[in-house]
């Protein structure tokens, strides 16, 4: 088998035409069928953004999917239109499918696409999950005959939006309508803010960039972009709105800046959302968070005395935590991904937007006041992300050293070091510092965490002077 196939924190991701083709496709299209076969597993439903290559054409990659689990034996239902992935994990939690595929490379730029799969209970699939999928790849013979007529196509929008929607009232929001900027940034997320637009607790005052473009327009997919946050920032300021909040291609990702256009946190929503159930009398277990995440969450846990859960990073890892959760647990991560044990296994851009303006009407509190609210309680904080390249062939040393490095030349020795997912160095004071390795390509990643800039940038620094020496 000369075709490599290795999936990373959240699926298999490519370049269209070289490291994602119909070959790459079909391969893992075909142990898919295996491992849901072997897992007594039937039913698949299958989304897509609309990057190039997702669309329902006889020659697409997303039909050419669905052909090879059809001649599987695998009951496959291709959706009418590009979707956002929470709608195909609530397809697995609560619509009868028992799976779904996602092809979606989330916020990388159009020339990459990628798929996920999301078996029962509907989160991203586990690393045992992957591996065993991994290891089916090539094996046996794959079906000959794909050529067995229409493929079965619906749209679960309505359905999802519903639910959606009943799941923020049930927690007692819903009632009022906060003028908000939504940015959907060509990708999925348009179609559902218009159906949503006038309930849950909004009125888009703005859908910018709302209709699907396969380049996406040309923009920067990456809502959580400084310069996406930004401009958005600037006509929320402009337009007078509440709040903003922008999307990624695939819309499991969020990033909500405030009345005044700042930036808000996924880990700072969070927060305002535990505080506000506390406050409120709804029953929640605490947050579970991952070791890149901003001590905002952990912090307000703390004083509320709720549980705090750190993981790996990758949204995947909350499973276990959410299906034991005994009332419900708030997952977030600091790339822009939230969602809540009892609403879905698997991040929604949707979901934070419509809590925070549910705390804001219920609070008579604008969402900068919220915010301020938060830090008066656990601290205003500085967090920031870099990243560094490294020589391939150095990746055994450079793990090696991570592994057995007290503490970074130049940065004070820590009170504590987690190597739960790379090296992170704590501090007593809540301050801290990772860093971490990519899985699939050789780059490193650091973050930090301070209550002031100088400390940041100064640590930072010093992990970036002692990364040269893998170049």
């Amino acid at each position: 088998m000369t075709t490599l196939i290795q999936f990373g924190t959240s699926g298999y991701r490519g370049i269209l035409g070289e490291s994602f083709t119909a070959t790459h496709v079909n391969l893992i299209s075909d142990a898919i069928a295996q491992w849901m076969h072997a897992h007594g597993l039937s039913r698949l439903f299958i989304g897509y953004d609309p990057r190039r290559g997702n669309s329902l054409d006889e020659a697409s990659l997303v039909r050419s999917a669905a052909s090879v689990l059809i001649a599987h034996g695998i009951d496959v239902m291709l959706s009418e239109t590009p979707v956002p992935t929470p709608l195909v994990s609530w397809a697995v939690r609560y619509g009868g499918f028992h799976g779904g595929l996602i092809f979606t490379a989330s916020h990388n730029p159009p020339e990459y696409n990628g798929i996920k799969f999301n078996p029962p209970p509907g989160g991203p699939a586990m690393t045992d999950v992957t591996s065993a999928i991994e290891a089916l790849i090539g094996v046996g013979s794959p079906p000959s005959n794909r050529n067995l007529g229409p493929i079965t196509t619906g749209s679960l929008l309505a359905p999802f939006g519903e639910y959606l929607r009943g799941y923020v009232r049930q927690l007692g929001y819903g009632e009022g309508g906060l003028p908000i900027i939504v940015d959907a940034r060509h990708g999925t997320a348009g179609p559902l803010w218009r159906w949503i637009d006038g309930s849950g607790g909004v009125v888009i005052q703005d859908l910018l960039h709302g209709d699907m473009r396969s380049d996406f327009g040309g923009l920067e997919p990456n809502p959580t972009d400084p310069n996406v946050i930004d401009e958005l920032g600037k006509i929320v300021r402009e337009r007078g709105a509440r709040f903003g909040v922008a999307h990624d291609p695939d819309t499991d990702r969020h990033a909500i800046v405030d009345n005044n256009g700042s930036p808000v946190s996924p880990e700072i929503i969070s927060a305002i959302v535990l505080l506000d159930w506390v406050q409120s009398g709804v029953n929640c277990d605490g947050i579970v968070s991952t070791v890149a995440s901003s001590g905002v969450a952990r912090a307000m846990c703390d004083r509320l005395e709720k549980s705090y859960i750190e993981t790996p990073v990758g949204f995947k890892y909350f499973t276990p935590h959410f299906e034991s959760a005994r009332s419900r647990l708030i997952g977030v991560e600091s790339s822009g991904g939230l969602s809540v044990s009892d609403y879905l296994f698997e991040k929604c851009g949707f979901l934070p937007a419509l809590l925070v303006a549910g705390v804001s009407i219920r609070k008579n509190m604008s969402i900068s006041m919220l915010v301020e609210e938060v830090e008066l309680i656990v601290g205003k904080r500085i967090f920031t992300e870099a990243k560094f390249s490294f020589d391939s062939s150095k990746r055994n040393d450079l793990m090696a050293q991570l592994r057995h490095l007290s503490a970074l030349p130049g940065v004070p020795v820590a009170s504590e070091v987690s190597r739960v997912d790379g090296t992170k160095w704590i501090y007593s004071d809540g301050s801290w510092i990772l860093i971490r390795l990519s899985g699939t390509e050789p780059v490193g990643r650091i973050y930090c965490e301070s209550f002031d800039d100088s400390t940041v940038r100064h640590w930072v620094r010093s992990a970036l002077n002692w990364a040269t020496q893998f170049e």
